[in-house]
């Protein structure tokens, strides 16, 4: 069996194997405020964050579909926590958050 989108015959088919289509990726402008202000290297992140959402990072039983109303999806990735929704096929980052670290487990008295 050939995968279309990756073996080198343009006339092959397959039924099992589709190529994943990209799920278009908006910031909310409170969003790009905070990754404005975050400290990071804003072009670099801000790239990173929306070709991995456009890749519908989400349990494989919830992609394809939208989220429900006021439902909020994060993970940690490059230093920030990002929070999205996925609404009418589309996801928007909704925030970023600076990963806050650990206080140490020494204490200095």
């Amino acid at each position: 069996t050939y995968v279309p989108y990756a073996d080198a015959i343009a006339s092959a088919t397959t039924t099992w194997a589709n190529p994943t289509n990209s799920l278009p990726v908006t910031w909310s402008v409170t969003a790009e405020q905070a990754l404005a202000i975050s400290g990071l290297e804003i072009k670099w992140i801000h790239s990173l964050i929306t070709e991995t959402l456009a890749q519908d990072p989400r349990p494989a039983h919830e992609r394809g579909k939208d989220g429900r109303s006021g439902q909020e999806w994060n993970m940690r990735l490059g230093g920030l926590d990002v929070f999205w929704q996925v609404t009418a096929g589309n996801a928007t980052v909704t925030r970023v958050a600076p990963v806050l670290k650990p206080e140490s487990a020494e204490h200095q008295y």
